[in-house]
């Protein structure tokens, strides 16, 4: 190698080496955008699966992004207490009351039957003028789950790895651009 090569080399070699230099920050940087966009997509998505009655649930659900560097934590959640029962299914199980009785809301049976349960406000109370029964303990059949939270994450796993892929690359052609 002559001398006049080693000169034309050394510029971008220095350029490279600034690049490489800033690569952790940029890949940082890259890394926490992917994470904040994943957990929009995955919030989004739980949004759109979630059942709504009152609103309250859906408007729970938020996502964030925690740590940085190689720590990164996103998480999507909600802070209702109920969530766990509609996301998951729950067995068959027996409510006692803690205090005098639990009142549940009746209305009468269509045709003569015997009364159905239910019907009250979303608070559980009655609605004004239904008649209660109050019980010591009833027997709840369970519930089926409605999942929003798990499939949301779950059915967009390889749209997540593209949203990274494309940060991570992004940063890569910059270095290389250099």
């Amino acid at each position: 190698m002559s001398l006049s090569e080693v000169e034309v080399l050394t510029p971008h070699l220095g350029e490279l080496i600034a690049s490489l230099g800033a690569l952790p920050v940029e890949m940082g940087i890259a890394h926490r955008t992917a994470m904040r966009n994943s957990t929009l997509l995955v919030e989004a998505e739980a949004k759109r699966r979630v059942r709504r009655r009152s609103g309250r649930l859906f408007s729970s659900i938020t996502s964030e992004v925690e740590g940085d560097g190689a720590e990164l934590l996103g998480r999507v959640s909600t802070d209702v207490s109920y969530a766990p029962f509609v996301e998951n299914p729950t067995r068959a199980h027996d409510i006692v009351a803690h205090g005098r009785a639990l009142m549940i809301p009746i209305s009468p049976g269509a045709g003569g039957g015997g009364p159905i349960f239910g019907g009250g406000k979303l608070s559980g109370g009655p609605r004004a003028g239904q008649q209660v029964a109050f019980f010591a303990r009833v027997h709840h059949p369970g519930t089926p789950g409605f999942p929003f939270l798990k499939p949301a994450l779950e059915d967009n796993v390889g749209t997540i790895g593209g949203i990274f892929k494309r940060e991570v690359d992004a940063v890569l052609e910059a270095v290389a651009r250099a």
